[in-house]
């Protein structure tokens, strides 16, 4: 009898990432390609081992292509030679172009070459056929080339085989940012192997990927030239190793602001090291939540999420997951352009900030845009569509927070790097908050004061990537709002006004969450409102003092507002429970029923203030 498990072609994969902006336009699903020709040295035996290691089929790999294909632009391949896995290959974009996918392959073999070969070899014309773009050429260290974020080195040229819309996807590509992004991820495993042991991501020696330039270091090692990958800093390059220390571990900088030096690629290794180590520590401990003390931390493992989840055959069902479970391992840490500002050294992040303010007190000015006038493009850094990609940058932001903003370093930074202190303060908190949006979760009340109105619609929540980010963190924002420095207590009333504009700007988060239907976050609000007014008596919550009776009921509606997290999601929550298996939007229902079953003894608690309050407002109205 016929095996056709035997019949499939097979893929020798090196390396894969489901989640990448660097190698194509968009989110790309990449795959770094076996070279089997350097297993040539190796004796028989060895070489068996490790290509069974690598060897994944044709239809699983595509499976997990098709399950996230509502979260990706396309694949990426890359390859030294074609040639060697051609039959898969084409095999693969056949399937992936079926399901209107496109397809970037990054060649070693030029162009030419390539398409002499497909005149005799059938997988390579279809291989040819399928892909969208080709970058062809090898990445050479020496010829490296800042242009463009596709190209590594400047013998690499760029090919668009799929004529349809060629003009446009050229220009895109060729306005793709140039960046200096790092990768921490673990060995390729798929989705529906058996859960992975935790420990084993955040060990030191785990590998980094560093690209340049959007481009990838070879993924092939040269053994000969092994020695060159310990290079060090020269003696030039020591103030900015300084940088990098004082930075990330002093209370705040010794280095001279106007201090410049070179930075070669042993330089960004070692900021990138750094970065790396700081990320994923300050992840780890974001996902600790306190038991006791302060200083006594234990895993959040009594607190699971249900989300929405694919067996890989597409079928879609509603699981509970840890959020360190489901969320640490695919999280890129894809940094850009806010982390080259601040490692680049005290010159070149105070042109940044510099640069910031000048473009907001433009747009201020500017009421009434001319037709005839030309496009000012902000340098250095661009405010677009791109920067929800960089959550390596706001990782890193977010975990540098309170440093930045202690007494000592606030007043190093206005006095020292900004040269002036009247307003130095308000520019340097608006490029933090406008490079990072999530910095407007972390530090609700202060964070609105500097962030424009519309500052929130940059935090996509509708985003993937935004949304396991969150849900790793959910669990710890309830303790991290209800800390002393955001919860002042006063003798002539319960709160202090800070508080209160505190509570206000949660409630605002809480109203971003209902409209994207992000449960966990909204979570996070409603326990953090309950917890605060759990010791409070409803009658003192609205006793308040005013000028005016009109003036007592904004007041109280205001707090009014406050309470009603839980009551906005009534009528989501009835039409829920209509809905009928089978339904578009039934798992979606079921997702939003478990959460109500988590917070209904926190709703239990704000409904008494609620309806007080429905009481108090009629009798002011009458």
């Amino acid at each position: 009898m016929l095996n056709f498990l035997d019949e499939e072609p097979l893929l020798f994969i090196s390396m894969l990432m489901r989640q990448s902006y660097a190698e194509g336009l968009g989110k790309r699903f990449v795959i770094y390609l076996a070279d089997l020709g350097r297993y040539d040295h190796l004796d028989a035996n060895e070489s068996e081992r490790i290509q069974t290691r690598q060897k994944h089929s044709v239809s699983s790999v595509f499976n997990e292509i098709k399950v996230l294909k509502p979260e990706i632009d396309g694949l990426s391949l890359i390859i030294a030679d074609p040639c060697e896995q051609g039959d898969a290959l084409a095999e693969l974009s056949r399937l992936v172009k079926g399901i209107d996918l496109g397809i970037t392959l990054f060649s070693q073999r030029s162009f030419a070459d390539l398409r002499s070969q497909a005149a005799s070899d059938k997988a390579i014309r279809m291989l040819l056929l399928n892909t969208d773009n080709l970058v062809d050429q090898a990445y050479l260290p020496q010829l490296k080339c800042e242009n463009y974020a596709w190209q590594g080195s400047s013998n690499q040229s760029l090919h668009i085989l799929n004529k349809v819309d060629k003009q446009l996807r050229l220009k895109r590509f060729q306005e793709q940012k140039p960046s200096i992004e790092l990768r921490v991820k673990p060995r390729f495993q798929s989705q529906t192997q058996s859960k992975i042991v935790h420990s084993d991501l955040f060990q030191t020696d785990l590998p980094h990927y560093i690209y340049r330039n959007g481009w990838p270091h070879a993924p092939r090692v040269n053994q000969e030239k092994k020695v060159d990958s310990k290079q060090r800093l020269n003696l030039s390059q020591l103030n900015g190793k300084q940088w990098i220390e004082d930075l990330l571990f002093r209370e705040c900088p010794r280095i001279n602001p106007k201090a410049l030096w070179p930075k070669n690629e042993a330089y960004w290794v070692q900021v990138l090291t750094v970065i790396k180590q700081r990320c994923m520590k300050w992840l780890i401990q974001t996902a600790l939540m306190p038991s006791a003390g302060e200083n006594d931390y234990s895993l959040v493992k009594e607190v699971s999420y249900p989300i929405i989840v694919s067996d890989g055959q597409g079928n879609l069902s509603v699981k509970q997951l840890l959020s360190i479970d489901q969320d640490l391992w695919r999280f890129p840490l894809v940094f850009g352009p806010a982390t080259q500002a601040i490692f680049s050294g005290p010159c070149e992040w105070k042109a940044s900030i510099t640069s910031h303010e000048h473009s907001k007190t433009r747009a201020k000015s500017i009421e009434v845009p001319s037709l005839s006038s030309k496009s000012v493009t902000v340098t250095p850094l661009d405010l677009d569509y791109k920067k929800r990609m960089f959550l390596g940058d706001w990782v890193l932001l977010v975990s540098l927070y309170n440093k930045l903003t202690r007494l000592k370093m606030m007043n190093w930074l206005c006095c020292e790097l900004l040269e002036k202190k009247t307003h130095a303060r308000s520019s340097i908190l608006s490029w933090l908050y406008n490079y990072s949006p999530l910095l407007l979760i972390f530090e609700p009340g202060q964070g609105q004061a500097y962030s424009a109105e519309d500052q929130f619609q940059q935090l996509d929540l509708s985003d993937q990537n935004i949304r396991s980010f969150l849900r790793l963190i959910c669990p710890s924002l309830p303790i991290h709002w209800t800390k002393k420095r955001f919860i002042e207590r006063v003798h002539e009333g319960f709160f202090s006004a800070d508080t209160w504009e505190h509570l206000e700007a949660i409630a605002g988060i809480h109203n971003f969450a209902w409209q994207s239907n992000f449960f966990a976050l909204a979570e996070a609000c409603i326990k953090t409102v309950a917890k605060l007014l759990e010791a409070v008596e409803v009658q003192d919550y609205f006793a308040l003092s005013a000028p005016s009776m009109e003036a007592l009921r904004l007041h109280r509606i205001r707090r009014l507002k406050i309470v009603q997290l839980s009551q906005i999601w009534d009528l989501k929550v009835q039409a829920a429970r209509e809905s009928i298996y089978g339904d578009e939007d039934y798992l979606e229902a079921q997702v939003l029923l478990s959460f109500v079953q988590r917070w209904r003894k926190y709703d239990h608690i704000l409904r008494g203030f609620i309806a007080y309050a429905e009481v108090i407002l009629n009798s002011d109205e009458s």
